[in-house]
């Protein structure tokens, strides 16, 4: 399987070694095929026009939203198209009519795609954002359930804590705040490090709102994010962004919003980005979820274990893997550097053996600062990387460390 996944991806045949999935993906060549026949051949848009050429970017168009939505366990009439992530997260905070003194409980290790726009919040509508800690993550649920209040109106929470690379029990998470606060209280997750890389089903985890970007786990070009909005909501929120498609009426004095997901959807889509990610899922679908696990563990553990013995090379795991153990790890490693900057070594990476790695605040900069860390290097696996790569990767970065 390993050499007929890895013919998929033309940028290997250049001798690279990419480790930096959870940046940004690579995209099989049969996807982006996929998009780029939809521009030979169609070329059109969709909500718009009645000819040929419109009629079959709108089946397109379609099709690629119902794969997307098996796929994670939606209904099509729940997902809206979005340019990106933090898009996507915007759109979504600001569709939530937040009051004064509300709360919002999140956790100090979230990506900036989350974190910058609920301090924005904090500024802009004087929500109070409440971090849960380091120590919390051992017991989430039971910590998330201990800040619940009258006051509590979301629960913003990644699926994958995007730098110390865990899995965290949403389904869990949210099943405690519907059980304290019913709807009074929403979930929000971000999906996008780990859809693609576990089996995902957003109705049985039972949040609310969801956030999916096809350019990280689930092997899509740029463009390609949906948001899921669970179905008896979506009459009650409102978006902050209209315009042409999502409008039912429009006169000088006033417009009437689409009563469906649509109204969330203004603009031109994106449609080549997202015929390119039905292909991607289909091409996951064949290899089938349950080997692209195994697969990742296995990478994670050989990864894990061979950084022991590098000298002033630390795996970042406050949690302790002995405890949480390898099937909580996602397909993200970060690692700390003694003596050098975590940049240096990137670059030498690249230099010495093609070797791509993630280096820096890694967008997670509360984290970093709680860690008391000024940086990190962080190692992040597909399905197309092989136990040989990680194994180049060990090698290199040991004989690196041993002349520093």
């Amino acid at each position: 399987m390993e050499e007929t996944v890895r013919e998929q991806f033309e940028i290997l045949k250049q001798g690279i070694v990419y480790l930096d999935s959870a940046t940004a993906n690579l995209v099989p060549n049969r996807s982006i095929e996929k998009m780029a026949e939809f521009y030979r051949k169609i070329g059109s848009t969709v909500r718009r026009g009645i000819h040929s050429l419109a009629s079959k970017a709108e089946d397109e168009f379609a099709d690629a939203k119902t794969a997307l939505a098996q796929f994670i366990g939606a209904k099509e009439v729940e997902l809206a198209w979005v340019p990106n992530q933090d898009y996507g997260i915007n759109f979504l905070l600001s569709s939530i009519d937040f009051k004064p003194e509300d709360e919002v409980i999140t956790s100090v290790f979230e990506h900036h795609s989350i974190l910058a726009p609920l301090i924005r919040l904090k500024k802009t509508k004087g929500v109070n954002i409440r971090f849960l800690s380091l120590e919390e993550e051992y017991s989430l649920a039971t910590a998330v359930e201990s800040l619940l209040n009258e006051k509590t109106r979301l629960v913003a929470l990644a699926h994958v804590t995007p730098l110390i690379g865990l899995y965290r029990d949403i389904g869990m998470i949210a099943s405690t705040v519907k059980m304290q606060r019913g709807n009074e209280t929403l979930v929000l997750t971000d999906y996008s490090r780990s859809a693609g890389q576990k089996e995902i089903n957003v109705e049985r985890e039972g949040v609310d709102f969801a956030i999916f970007d096809g350019s990280l786990g689930l092997l899509s070009p740029n463009g390609a994010t949906a948001v899921y909005v669970r179905k008896d909501l979506i009459p009650e929120i409102d978006t902050a962004v209209v315009g042409s498609t999502s409008v039912r009426y429009l006169i000088p004095s006033e417009y009437g919003l689409m009563r469906a997901v649509e109204r969330f959807e203004p603009g031109q889509p994106n449609i080549g980005a997202m015929i390119a990610l039905r292909e991607s899922i289909q091409f996951l679908n064949e290899i089938g979820m349950g080997k692209i696990e195994l697969h990742r563990l296995k990478l994670q553990k050989q990864l894990i274990e061979s950084i022991e013995d590098i000298k002033n090379v630390e795996l970042i795991d406050p949690l302790l893997d002995s405890k949480m153990g390898f099937p909580n790890r996602a397909s993200i490693v970060s690692l700390k550097i003694d003596q050098v900057s975590p940049h240096d070594i990137a670059m030498i990476l690249d230099e010495e053996a093609k070797i791509a790695v993630r280096s820096g605040l890694l967008c997670s900069h509360p984290g970093i600062y709680a860690l008391g860390l000024e940086g990190a290097l962080q190692v992040s696996t597909h399905i197309f990387n092989t136990g040989e790569e990680i194994e180049l990767f060990i090698e290199t970065l040991r004989g690196i460390m041993e002349v520093i």
